[in-house]
């Protein structure tokens, strides 16, 4: 990882979370935090958080199985195709997940999760990576 590099985020939603967003999150104010949260981490503003930068990604792990107890540790298990015992123990901050786990959870979710280099004046608005500097947005 390049040093002085700001990282940004894209989150692309599926056509599963949103089906789920729209019939689960019914309360207007907490649809608008879940918006404005999305936004801020899209920014690079990840909140709360340890560097993953630095290789501590314990908080992310139990944010993910937070996620996952909400969302039915057994339903997204039988979803990403995993053993719910082996899910728990993972993403509890203490286990050590492999990055094909992390990824079957979140599709599980129906979410998929990006990392691109930022660029320091990123064209195009929230979530526009450019790759070669310019002013032109690539979807990322």
């Amino acid at each position: 990882m390049c040093d002085n590099v700001p990282m940004t985020y894209s989150i692309e939603t599926t056509p599963v979370f949103d089906k789920w967003f729209a019939a689960r999150v019914k309360d207007l104010k907490h649809r608008a935090r879940i918006i404005s949260r999305f936004d801020r981490i899209q920014m690079g503003n990840l909140g709360d958080y340890r560097s993953l930068e630095e290789g501590d990604t314990d908080l992310l792990m139990v944010a993910i199985g937070n996620v996952a107890k909400a969302k039915g540790m057994t339903e997204i298990a039988q979803k990403a195709d995993l053993n719910r015992q082996n899910l728990y123990k993972a993403l509890s901050g203490n286990g050590a997940p492999k990055f094909d786990t992390v990824v079957k959870v979140l599709q599980a979710f129906g979410l998929k999760l990006t990392l691109a280099p930022a660029d320091e004046n990123p064209a195009g608005g929230l979530g526009a990576v450019t790759s070669d500097k310019s002013d032109k947005p690539t979807n990322g």
